[in-house]
């Protein structure tokens, strides 16, 4: 039996101050979603966190705040862990310098209270800001725009998604090490395990670059994909991907 409805996931590493933000943006949504009648737990994991993020993130302990220490060292087994804890029937998960909308909380735990199927819910955009500024807008599975194969040289989502807890303890994070794809991995390993990625419309989060962000040093790496038969199953001729 859940607790919750909903754990608010916060992973926090060495942001130091660049966590405050995030914390007061998970909380404005945490209480949206409350204030139509959902229950809401903020988790925060501290993944070998430095001294000054431990102490901010002490500063926002509360009743619904749970704090976590763990030395996972990898953003994927970090998520592994805040699942394997978390006490809400979904989990949302927000990087410790990430920012949600106020409504995100409220219209994803309404789209999944809606549609029960294994469903991967995502902002209709994610604005990027910092030390590079765009507008990324995600593909439904279910539009025309959504193209398996398309999989292979772009990730659709970003790792800030809203997704049942159930299939996140089905399908956990693998390690990726200082350098590795880990959100790309795991969206084509749901994909794999029969779930879909979806837009909850209307929605939007902002993402922070940052000059030495993960992200970046995976591109100067020219890191890949983790093998998997997933395309290899899409292109068999007689063989579709189940929807």
């Amino acid at each position: 039996m859940n607790s919750y409805d909903i754990s608010a996931v916060i992973t926090a590493h060495n942001e130091g101050l660049l966590i405050v933000p995030s914390l007061r943006s998970a909380i404005r949504s945490a209480l949206c979603a409350e204030a139509e009648g959902f229950s809401v737990e903020v988790l925060v994991i501290l993944d070998r966190a430095d001294v000054l993020t431990k102490s901010v993130v002490e500063s926002f302990r509360g009743s619904n705040t749970r704090i976590i220490e763990v030395k996972c060292g990898d953003p994927g087994l970090a998520r592994n862990e805040a699942t394997r804890v978390a006490k809400g029937e979904w989990v949302a998960f927000l990087d410790g310098d990430d920012l949600w909308g106020e409504s995100w909380l409220l219209n994803a735990v309404r789209a999944a209270r809606h549609d029960r199927r294994a469903v991967v819910w995502h902002p209709e955009v994610s604005v990027y800001f910092g030390e590079a500024r765009r507008i990324y807008r995600h593909i439904d599975m279910e539009s025309a725009e959504y193209n398996p194969l398309g999989l292979v040289i772009q990730n659709y989502w970003t790792a800030l998604h809203f997704s049942p807890r159930d299939l996140m303890l089905n399908v956990p994070y693998v390690a990726t090490g200082p350098v590795g794809y880990e959100d790309w991995d795991w969206n084509v390993s749901a994909v794999k395990a029969g779930a879909i990625h979806k837009v909850v419309k209307g929605t939007g989060h902002g993402i922070r670059i940052k000059d030495n962000s993960r992200l970046k040093s995976s591109n100067n790496a020219r890191s890949s994909l983790s093998p998997t038969d997933l395309f290899r199953k899409i292109m068999v001729p007689g063989r579709r991907l189940a929807k």
